[in-house]
């Protein structure tokens, strides 16, 4: 099988890049006798994938995301003699002399409009509906996506494989004292700490300066509710996390035994979720959050929302808070912080759930379900 891939999705510096490289390399890893035809829109990663024989990337440097989509794409596939056609992100070519197949996102250009653009909110309700039926199998990142879309869209899609992420392999308990403390030491961290990584803020992707979707002033609310009561402190990961609940909070705002840090880097963020007494993810709609599977892998006792891909990741880990609730947040944060043995046990959970999410399991699927889609266009033509 040659599968043509659409890679770029790997220029975006957030969750669809972690998608599009551990989906791509597990698929290399698993399929050694495939070829994987890896479709660049910029140079920035075109030898990332260079150590495996059975990748094949190529530069189209199209700036128009459209023509890209549209043109260079399934003119490269027909030349290179592409079998399927698949984008980890959304979107797919209309016309391509191969099946295309693309992955599914939140249907958030139709249920929080007011987070975009009025022409990025207008394109995305015309072609989002549009890539999905031309498809001929889509990948929903979580069984929540899938459902909200059916919810929203009105439509079936029943042709699909939910595509889950997974935390890498360096997400897991770090146990080496000395170099927590090192990375304690190093970003100033209190001791204990609840930990909340967010982002405020989404170029492009947004009609204000701030980008609202992650919610993290519903954690601050709730600390604030109990600040008190418990020996924590509560640490904001991310770029101006202060400003936006200065934003958020106006005069009520306090900054006692809260403290923001810049996002963390990639390599060293399994060392905070080891770290954390808690981590907190008060996100209501998001499709398949890597926070909280990252958080699982390392064993964090979590409080989540009860809503969006929050509560499919963490079902039956997490202690699970109504969305948007900061009430119920803070009671649920109260209950881990005063009992060190519920902290254990829902660390203990959390390991043991992330154990459902591995990049071989979805590769393995999103094979299958590649492969199969390659056969039935056989057995037409035949």
């Amino acid at each position: 099988m040659r599968v043509a891939v659409m890679m770029r999705a790997m220029d975006k510096e957030a969750g669809f890049r972690a998608l599009t490289e551990g989906l791509v390399s597990t698929m290399l890893e698993l399929a050694p006798d495939d070829t994987f035809i890896l479709i660049h829109q910029s140079d920035k990663w075109l030898s990332r994938f260079a150590r495996y024989p059975n990748a094949r990337p190529v530069l189209a440097p199209v700036r128009s995301n459209f023509l890209w989509d549209q043109i260079a794409v399934p003119w490269i596939a027909w030349k290179e003699h592409a079998d399927v056609i698949t984008n980890p992100k959304f979107f797919v070519p209309f016309i391509a002399s191969c099946p295309v197949t693309m992955g599914v996102q939140e249907p958030s250009w139709f249920t929080r409009p007011e987070e975009y653009g009025t022409a990025d909110r207008i394109y995305q309700r015309i072609m989002i509906p549009k890539s999905i039926r031309r498809s001929a199998h889509v990948f929903p990142n979580s069984r929540f996506i899938l459902e909200e879309n059916r919810r929203i869209l009105r439509m079936p899609i029943e042709h699909a494989t939910i595509q889950y992420s997974a935390a890498g392999p360096e997400f897991q308990p770090i146990r080496d004292v000395a170099r927590l403390e090192a990375f304690r030491r190093k970003l100033d961290l209190p001791q204990p700490f609840i930990l909340v990584m967010t982002r405020v803020i989404h170029p492009g992707m947004k009609t204000t300066e701030f980008f609202p979707g992650k919610s993290p002033e519903i954690a601050y609310r709730a600390f604030a509710r109990i600040r008190d009561q418990i020996p924590h402190h509560i640490v904001f990961a991310g770029h101006r996390v202060k400003e936006y609940l200065a934003h958020t909070e106006g005069a009520r705002l306090n900054t006692d035994k809260v403290k923001f840090i810049e996002f963390i880097p990639y390599e060293e963020i399994n060392l905070a979720y080891s770290l954390a007494d808690i981590f907190v993810n008060p996100c209501a709609y998001e499709g398949c959050p890597n926070t909280v599977l990252q958080a699982m892998a390392c064993g964090a006792p979590m409080v989540v929302a009860d809503a969006g891909g929050s509560a499919d990741v963490a079902e039956g880990a997490a202690m699970m808070a109504r969305s948007m609730d900061d009430a119920d947040f803070a009671a649920k944060i109260l209950a881990l912080a005063q009992d060190p043995a519920l902290r254990k046990e829902h660390g203990a959970r959390s390991l043991a759930r992330s154990k459902d999410f591995t990049w071989e399991k979805t590769a393995s699927a999103t094979l299958a379900a590649l492969r199969s889609g390659v056969a039935r266009r056989t057995r037409r033509a035949a």
